[in-house]
């Protein structure tokens, strides 16, 4: 089972490439809660803080696509260089400003401003993965990302508390800024693996697209915008899972609890990205990812029906061990899928239609929980996987389909 990742790891360059993304991963969740508590801390209102980040969110969100696409267009390394210059003023001006009597729309424009400057480092390092390790390692590759991402979500909010003993929110996020800078400065110094090119340079043999396909990029071509789908609709049965969580623990006179059962989802989610990355599957892609979706469904069916606070936090960790295993295979099934001239913005894609979808499924499930318990939140999430699922079967009929 250790074996694929062993093998990942006997590349220098690999591991350098892994701390560097532990650097930029950390950077996420830390700004997050330190952004939210120092904006609540400097104008006394949750209100306020809450606007704060979610026009951070939204500006990255809109970003991304953008980011990714100058990537497939351009030199990667010197997109991420630029960004990354861009994003330490964008730091810099935001610690000025939490630190200055300025008006709430302030510092407002300034987590716009640090959303909009977010270093591409997932698009250009997952559409990277397929030139940096051997063919058979690139499922290890993506599962190795994914834990990644999955440790830091667990590590950051602690961290963030210790380091309060010792700073404040406004420093918190300076510390942020530097796991930032320092994971970027790590990739772009990482020696070449023997294997590609981390930072290519665009490919003039490739021809650029034309008409609606150049507008629309990944979105106009048919098998990558099923998976892209599927990721929306996985992403909104996620958030209505966390918010479900949270009402049946209150619901059970355990409202201290979720916590720690979104903490065994993550525990989980790590499990399963482990899992996916381990071997090589002998269903095929689609297949699995239906069964995945389906499975999903079944077990979010299950969890609204239990009366235990102990049988949902049980269930929420298997849910979590399919999810780190459908992750990691869609971000294989875009690899695999997505056109060479849109493989960057493709995978920026997946990552705004995964903050979308989480948005459109907290939402949901704020409308349907009550104090009695979330039963209607667990169903409503278990029919989008549903749907999920329908929609995954039909990757392979569209093919190199283009939407025209």
């Amino acid at each position: 089972m250790f074996a694929s990742y062993m093998r990942l790891m006997r590349n220098p360059s690999t591991l350098r490439i892994l701390l560097g993304l532990v650097f930029t991963r950390l950077a996420t969740p830390v700004l997050s809660l330190a952004l939210l508590l120092a904006a609540a801390d400097k104008y006394g209102s949750y209100a306020t803080a809450g606007g704060v980040i979610a026009t951070h969110g939204i500006a990255q969100a809109l970003c991304a696509a953008v980011a990714g696409r100058l990537v497939d267009r351009g030199h990667s390394g010197r997109v991420l260089t630029g960004f990354l210059l861009a994003q330490t003023c964008a730091y810099a001006a935001l610690l000025v400003l939490l630190s200055t009597p300025v008006p709430p729309s302030a510092v407002i424009a300034g987590a716009a401003a640090m959303g909009l400057t977010t270093p591409p480092v997932s698009a250009v390092l997952r559409s990277a993965w397929p030139r940096l390790v051997a063919e058979g390692d690139l499922r290890t590759a993506y599962a190795a990302d994914n834990m990644t991402n999955e440790l830091m979500y667990v590590a950051g909010p602690p961290l963030v508390a210790l380091s309060l003993e010792v700073v404040s929110a406004t420093l918190a996020i300076g510390v942020a800024g530097t796991a930032q800078v320092l994971g970027c400065l790590i990739l772009l110094r990482s020696p070449d693996p023997a294997r590609g090119h981390m930072f290519r340079r665009p490919d003039a043999a490739l021809p650029p697209p034309k008409g609606w396909a150049a507008v629309a990029g990944p979105l106009s071509h048919g098998p990558t915008a099923a998976v892209l789908a599927v990721t929306v609709l996985t992403s909104a049965a996620f958030g209505a899972l966390r918010l479900s969580v949270v009402a049946a623990c209150a619901a059970f006179a355990y409202p201290d609890a979720s916590g720690y059962v979104l903490g065994l989802m993550s525990v989980g989610a790590l499990a399963g990205a482990f899992l996916f990355g381990s071997r090589q599957w002998r269903i095929n892609d689609q297949r699995l990812l239906f069964a995945l979706c389906l499975t999903g469904g079944v077990l979010y069916l299950i969890t609204g029906q239990v009366s235990s606070v102990y049988l949902v936090a049980g269930l929420v960790a298997v849910i979590g061990l399919v999810d780190g295993m459908r992750t990691g295979l869609q971000q294989v099934m875009i690899s695999d899928r997505a056109p060479d001239h849109w493989r960057a913005e493709t995978f920026s894609w997946l990552n705004s239609l995964m903050w979308v979808g989480y948005a459109l499924g907290s939402a949901l499930a704020g409308r349907l929980v009550s104090p009695a318990g979330a039963v209607g939140a667990f169903t409503a999430a278990a029919a989008v996987l549903g749907v999920a699922s329908l929609v995954a079967l039909t990757i392979r009929a569209l093919r190199d389909r283009e939407f025209v």
